[in-house]
């Protein structure tokens, strides 16, 4: 398409952008292209005027397509080099935000709710933006480089979801509003919706615990994160190297022709000779999409 095209096709489509009820500062792996798409970045998201390609590229002045405020993400250009500066430095921007609404907010009155939903948000997508990016590619175009650069970066990304859950400030913040039936009586359903979701996570996420026992909280959390990289990285290995071999015609025997092509083309990527698809050879099965469905 030529850039008149695809900022016709764009002016003509909506984007709708879902936040899970359990939030959206997880540390864990994407859920799919929807899961990043929804955290791409909040001032894109809060638009309804979408910008030219043209000057959407423009914007690009930084090196690092993980830094990329466009309107989608860069995947092709993402390298595992880029993971830790790029992570690194949304980090450092969120920690300071974080820290000036918490000054803000521990002076502010209770009817605060715009400033702790917005803000809160605007400070979650700054790491989870790029963040997901690199935990979809690691689901779909995994490689040791990528797998080394994301557990280089992993705990510094739970430490932070920890640090911002854990949020006394905050959370009392989001009680004040609760407690006062004044600015309690404003919101509306939806508003309420969030504030007692924020309560819950806040409690969840240990923001009421002891020292001690925040301190084996916290532990537990970078620990759980970890193990959930491994599990998916362990999945993925067996995933490739599981394979059946077919060498008997009456074992594809039914199977409609594009599955077979499909198969013989598998067999080749693995060294094997190339069958015909009626032709005896070596059929090769595998679990990769689409042979998978």
């Amino acid at each position: 398409y030529t850039d008149g095209e695809v900022t016709s096709i764009v002016r003509d489509v909506f984007f709708f952008f879902f936040q899970a009820e359990d939030g959206i500062r997880d540390a864990q792996e994407s859920r799919g292209l929807g899961d990043v798409y929804k955290r791409q970045p909040y001032r894109m998201r809060r638009t309804s005027v979408f910008f030219p390609i043209g000057r959407a590229r423009s914007m690009c002045s930084a090196a690092n397509p993980l830094l990329w405020q466009g309107r989608f993400p860069r995947f092709a250009e993402v390298q595992p080099v880029h993971v830790l500066p790029a992570i690194k430095q949304r980090l450092e921007q969120a920690e300071t935000a974080l820290s000036e609404l918490e000054a803000t907010v521990a002076t502010s009155s209770p009817g605060c709710y715009k400033l702790l939903a917005h803000e809160i948000e605007r400070i979650g997508d700054l790491v989870s933006a790029p963040w997901s990016v690199v935990s979809h590619l690691m689901a779909v175009k995994n490689s040791d480089e990528l797998r080394e650069a994301h557990a280089a970066v992993q705990p510094l990304v739970v430490e932070f979801g920890t640090r911002m859950s854990q949020s006394r400030v905050l959370h009392q913040a989001w009680q004040r509003l609760q407690d006062s039936s004044t600015h309690w009586a404003q919101l509306n359903h939806q508003q309420r919706r969030v504030v007692e979701l924020q309560l819950l996570e806040g409690t969840l996420g240990g923001v009421g615990l002891s020292e001690e026992a925040t301190a084996e909280h916290n532990q537990i959390k970078a620990e759980l994160a970890k193990l959930s990289t491994a599990f998916s990285n362990h999945g993925l290995d067996a995933t490739k190297a599981w394979k059946l071999e077919l060498t008997l015609p009456e074992q594809v025997r039914g199977l409609p022709g594009w599955a077979k092509h499909l198969m013989s083309e598998t067999a080749g990527q693995h060294g094997e000779s190339a069958a015909a698809i009626a032709g005896p050879g070596v059929e090769l099965h595998a679990l990769d999409a689409p042979g998978l469905l």
